[in-house]
């Protein structure tokens, strides 16, 4: 019988017997929490926290501007994004920078890159912001589309997808984290060609205004124990 057994610890309903003959509580596992940044910060682990999943999205970059209410200028290019599964029992902090969205451009100006979206702990891992649209010229259109960010850093890696002429680029369409895609141009509204969510290129414009700015990144950390 239990009163037999010369076991260190208690007996009791809420513990049980080791293979190393003590008798202890069982530790709860799985998902536990989740931590979101869409500024700048720091990760701190809570306590009993061992293994973290970890999306990350960078910033979208600007459309050009335009040439004299003529020539189009090219969207931007929309934010990469992974997911990253990590051991943290070893990291107890790790500083966070989430990319800006690349600033709205004046005419005749090629379009600002969006920033990088970054997780330190461990080990740099980067989601790479898109590239700026290219802007309208004198004697045409812009040229050359902004380009998607780009990423290796996770165990699944999009790119960001790129701009075109006169309409905004992506994130990573049928992604199911809210607001990705894009808006379509609406000639009787500005604010209606503002797209929502995060990593989401601008577009680019022929008026003012002139370009659109990109949106900024995004880390969301699942925390399990």
């Amino acid at each position: 019988g239990i009163a037999n057994l010369g076991a260190t610890g208690t007996a009791s309903s809420s513990t049980f017997l080791r293979g190393d003959n003590a008798w202890a509580a069982p530790t709860s596992g799985g998902f536990n929490s989740v931590q979101v940044f869409t500024a700048s910060g720091t990760w701190t682990r809570p306590s009993g926290i061992t293994k973290v999943v970890i999306h990350a999205v960078g910033g979208g970059g600007a459309g050009g501007g335009g040439y004299n209410s003529t020539y189009w200028s090219q969207a931007g290019g929309g934010g990469a994004y992974f997911i990253k599964y990590l051991d943290v029992s070893a990291i107890a902090t790790s500083a966070i920078t989430i990319g800006a969205g690349g600033a709205a451009v004046a005419s005749t100006t090629v379009g600002t890159t969006g920033g990088n979206t970054i997780w330190a702990g461990g080990g740099a891992l980067t989601a790479n912001g898109g590239a700026g649209g290219d802007r309208g010229y004198n004697n045409g259109h812009g040229s050359s589309y902004g380009t998607g960010g780009t990423t290796s850093s996770g165990d699944v890696n999009f790119s960001g997808s790129r701009g075109s002429n006169g309409s905004a680029g992506g994130t990573i369409p049928g992604i199911a984290m809210g607001g990705w895609g894009f808006s379509p141009y609406d000639y009787s509204s500005s604010g209606n060609r503002v797209s929502t969510g995060y990593g989401y290129a601008g577009w680019g414009a022929n008026a003012s205004p002139w370009s659109y700015a990109g949106g900024g990144g995004l880390i969301i950390v699942w925390e399990y124990k």
